[in-house]
């Protein structure tokens, strides 16, 4: 079929307010590592244009990019008008989910294995098994409860879940679902540094394991 040519003046131009108007909603989904920044979904049109913040925060390129290659539309953009179009995207924004990153996906396997089949216990000489551990182990200090697994345990279980991701970007993904708090310190058994990952019991408990017996209360 054969596609007229354009009529070339300065009428009809795609402005960013005309594609404001065909927004159906934003999405907004939230960072995973500490330093990222957030990503919004844009959808317009049963399409789709994902944007982080930073992209966003740079200006229109990114942006008119995608949407040229998204409906082959040339979009023009007042610089004054951007920033008002990046808070409106920002202001319409329904919270999300975090992506679902390689690292996402192993650490949702891997907490539910620990949670499944680890044992759960207060003697921390099984820390001292290491990479053999198969346990979650009470740890409270402070007045404050966690659930600790050696390191070494953690990563056997992060070389058998089939996803290719680095331990770091995996720790990240558990802390930004809930699963874990901070980085892996050492917890002391019988003179003993053991580096351990520290688990949240609500999260835990949201994976059905009772934690009753050992006395953890939950909210």
């Amino acid at each position: 079929m054969s596609v007229a040519p354009p009529q070339f003046d300065d009428t009809g131009n795609l402005t960013i307010g005309t594609v404001a108007g065909q927004i159906k909603k934003v999405i907004c989904s939230p960072p995973i590592k500490k330093d990222d920044t957030s990503t919004y979904h844009i959808f317009l049109d049963n399409q789709e244009i994902t944007l982080t913040a930073a992209q966003m925060f740079k200006g229109p390129g990114r942006f008119c990019t995608l949407y040229f290659d998204t409906f082959k539309r040339y979009l023009m953009v007042n610089k004054n008008d951007w920033p008002k179009f990046a808070e409106y995207i920002a202001g319409i924004a329904e919270e999300g989910e975090i992506e679902e990153t390689a690292a996402v996906m192993a650490a949702d396997i891997i907490f539910e294995e620990i949670c499944s089949s680890f044992d759960v216990t207060n003697d921390k000489e099984r820390l001292l098994e290491r990479d053999q551990c198969l346990a979650m182990v009470a740890h409270q200090p402070h007045d404050k409860m966690y659930f600790v697994v050696p390191a070494g345990a953690i990563s056997g279980l992060i070389g058998e879940c089939g996803i290719k991701s680095t331990s770091s970007d995996i720790a990240d993904a558990m802390r930004a679902r809930g699963y874990l708090n901070g980085n892996t310190r050492a917890v002391k058994v019988t003179g003993v540094n053991v580096r351990c990952w520290w688990l949240l019991p609500k999260a835990i408990k949201a994976q059905g394991v009772d934690l009753s017996n050992l006395g953890v209360e939950v909210c």
